[in-house]
């Protein structure tokens, strides 16, 4: 165990929260240091679940926490992040290459069934959205026959 964090409180994020939580967008989560430069993230852990300290040895099945709306998030659900010399990998393609209905090689030890992608929202728009109007749903005027673009933006 390299790093961990708690104490954050889980309550969901909302723009009003941004500036407690800078630095702290991950909210309670645990850092492991592997071998050959990999590192694994998990955020987004509920407020004292973490049951590992700092210098553990993890084993494989070992409880690290429980899920939990930590940091800067909507809803609950664990983040995991996959490093390798400091570069962010996609565990499920580590290549940096999938595509539809093709076998890749992946880290996990076992196969877990992926869909690549998928649609999680769509909205649409009369103007170029910042990034927050997307991920926390704020309101904006409907796109009529006068709007002077029309602009989707799926999520």
């Amino acid at each position: 165990m390299q790093a961990l964090r708690d104490g954050i409180p889980g309550i969901a994020y909302t723009p009003a929260r941004a500036t407690e939580l800078v630095g702290k967008e991950c909210g309670n989560g645990v850092v492991i240091a592997h071998d050959q430069s990999w590192e694994t993230q998990y955020c987004h852990l509920k407020q004292g679940s973490i049951s590992v300290k700092v210098g553990n040895t993890v084993q494989v099945g070992d409880v690290l926490g429980k899920i939990g709306l930590s940091g800067r998030t909507p809803f609950p659900h664990v983040h995991i992040s996959v490093c390798h010399n400091g570069t962010r990998i996609d565990p499920f393609a580590p290549s940096g290459r999938l595509t539809c209905n093709s076998s890749v090689d992946t880290l996990w030890d076992t196969t877990i069934e992926y869909d690549a992608g998928g649609l999680l929202s769509l909205h649409f728009f009369d103007h170029l959205p910042k990034i927050e109007m997307l991920r926390f749903g704020l309101e904006t005027a409907p796109v009529t026959n006068q709007s002077p673009a029309i602009v989707i933006a799926t999520f």
